[in-house]
């Protein structure tokens, strides 16, 4: 696992983590890259195993069985 030149830093992970449901600036450019980049799908995975609410939504969603594609479609 190598961090990638374009990786964003700590803080824009931290800000997109912990948003209340409102779009952060450059959030599309985040959700590309962390879809390639397996360092942040690490750094953003242990934020959110860090933030409990964030473990037990994540927790209760997998129970329903659907997948990020699946919201993604529902688009």
């Amino acid at each position: 696992m190598t961090l990638q030149d374009d990786c964003p830093d700590d803080a824009a992970w931290k800000q997109w983590v912990g948003r209340d449901c409102e779009e952060v600036p450059g959030e599309s450019t985040l959700v590309t890259h962390l879809d390639q980049c397996q360092h942040c799908q690490e750094a953003v995975s242990n934020l959110f195993e860090a933030d409990p609410f964030s473990s037990q939504s994540r927790n209760a969603l997998k129970s329903t069985g659907l997948t990020s594609v699946d919201w993604r479609q529902a688009d």
